[in-house]
């Protein structure tokens, strides 16, 4: 028999003192939950109430058995009940996809196509919002009953996962076959939370993610390069429609436009970061963000929405419908250096050289202007590629550029103004070519720095080949002249 209940101080957990002791009921779902102008109220353990704040109408939803978990966003309610699953369109509230599911459901997680459900019997259940059955990812180590919505995040390609005996691991898994998808990605800190991008494809895929020192860092899915975006974190999540970012720290809003310009050039961060006015108070929670608005749940309960600028997402629009035109228009429009930086940005990734060009004319960055015209003027499209991926800091992809087109000088020069000497001597035994312009250019090198010689192999070259600065001129001259023929430039 029953004797007394509670909860417990944070309000998910159910505790009833009764005749053979303490009963922990366990994890409760949120009994009301919001999204855009959507609100789904547990109105009774199998009664759901939906509210449409614009139009002020009310659908009410009964089933059959007690709702264990429910969830909303990307135009879906799934509802998920001690042995059905229900998946509602927020535009047809009357005729739901049903499924039978064989254990209580402890977690649902959507994306833009898909779902998760997971539950202690199965595991991991990938399913489509028209209640098709997608597969089944396995992973070691990882146990179902331990996940929450921080250790996992899904796209609408890939399935991500925090190992729970090792939180320095996260694993990956395609979304329609459940196999592994590249390697295991391993991190220097244990990570808290997850998220994974939600537009693009699986190469253009980043993860963002909180460390157990409350820091947020960014990366590509399929080559890790991980940079730190923020400290003092204490949530992220990305945007359901575009590829902003939106983070609390240090008890402030704070969005990032277009994150992926930290790949692209560093020196735009500032520029597409906002921080909001808005006190949301320490371990707040982003309980959505789509579109321009973002709905932020506090710890004593209150619920914050505040908008985003709209501008972004047009310009995203157009870009992704490559209406560069239109988007320059929209930017001179609203004359907001925000615009600039997420176009300049979008440009490079995308080599709209032309877009580029005059994004950072509007910005004042001078050098980086010159530095596109100096690109535009570049006989082949390779090298302008070459140019691209050493702007974006990716000194290996520029030379593999180079070396898949076949100019050698281009890349041997490349590590020169490098000043990765031992690369461009490796690269120059290896073709057999410009050995001697190697030479030339360190004892160049070294004569204005005022050093001596010190590295042996360059000493012993230096022994056997003859550097004759004409030849080496001409050389470089037929090599530049070959290049023009190649690509049919003047």
């Amino acid at each position: 028999m029953l004797l007394s209940v509670a909860w417990n101080t944070d309000g998910t957990q159910l505790a009833g003192a009764g005749g053979n002791g303490m009963v922990i009921f366990g994890q409760l779902l949120d009994r009301r939950i919001h999204w855009t102008r959507f609100t789904a109220t547990l109105a009774e353990h199998n009664h759901i109430c939906i509210q449409d704040l614009l139009s002020k109408k009310t659908e009410e939803m009964d089933f059959r058995d007690r709702v264990i978990k429910m969830s909303m966003g990307y135009q879906h309610l799934v509802v998920a009940t001690a042995t059905q699953c229900y998946i509602y369109s927020v535009t047809n509230w009357s005729t739901p996809h049903i499924f039978d599911i064989k254990d209580t459901v402890v977690l649902v997680k959507q994306c833009q196509c898909c779902f998760l459900l997971v539950d202690c019997f199965t595991g991991f259940q990938l399913f489509s919002y028209e209640g098709r059955h997608m597969s089944n990812p396995k992973f070691q180590g990882i146990h179902a009953g331990s996940v929450n919505h921080q250790n996992i995040s899904l796209s609408s390609d890939i399935f991500a996962v925090i190992n729970h005996e090792d939180r320095k691991m996260v694993h990956f898994m395609d979304v329609t076959t459940g196999k592994i998808v590249g390697d295991v990605m391993r991190l220097t800190v244990e990570a808290v939370e997850i998220s994974l991008s939600p537009m693009g494809t699986l190469t253009d895929r980043k993860l963002a993610f909180i460390d157990s020192n409350h820091d947020l860092y960014l990366t590509p899915i399929l080559r890790p390069r991980i940079l730190k975006l923020a400290a003092m974190v204490y949530n992220a999540m990305w945007n359901e429609i575009a590829d902003m970012l939106a983070a609390v720290v240090d008890q402030r809003l704070v969005v990032w436009y277009y994150p992926h310009a930290a790949y692209v050039d560093k020196d735009l961060l500032p520029f597409v970061k906002l921080t909001k006015d808005c006190d949301v108070g320490k371990s707040a929670n982003i309980q959505s963000f789509y579109g321009a608005q973002c709905s932020v749940d506090r710890t004593d309960g209150a619920s914050i929405s505040t908008n985003v600028s709209p501008y972004p997402l047009l310009l995203f629009e157009h870009m992704a419908a490559k209406h560069w035109d239109y988007a320059i228009r929209l930017c001179y429009y609203v004359k907001d250096n925000l615009l600039w930086a997420c176009l300049a940005a979008s440009a490079i990734a995308a080599r709209e050289l032309n877009c580029a060009e005059m994004a950072y004319a509007a910005l004042d960055e001078v050098a980086k202007v010159q530095f596109i015209l100096h690109v535009k003027r570049l006989p082949s499209e390779e090298s302008q590629q070459a140019e691209l991926a050493l702007f974006q800091r990716q000194p290996e992809d520029a030379e593999s550029i180079l070396l898949q087109a076949g100019l050698t000088y281009r890349a041997i020069k490349l590590n020169l103004r490098l000043f990765n000497w031992d690369r461009a001597m490796d690269l120059a035994i290896m073709y057999k070519t410009h050995l001697d312009t190697v030479l030339w250019k360190r004892e160049q090198y070294l004569q204005k720095t005022k050093h001596d010689e010190t590295k042996e192999r360059f000493l012993h070259y230096h022994l056997q080949v003859d550097v004759d600065v004409q030849t080496i001129k001409a050389r470089i001259k037929e090599d530049k002249e070959k290049e023009n023929h190649q690509t049919g430039a003047g």
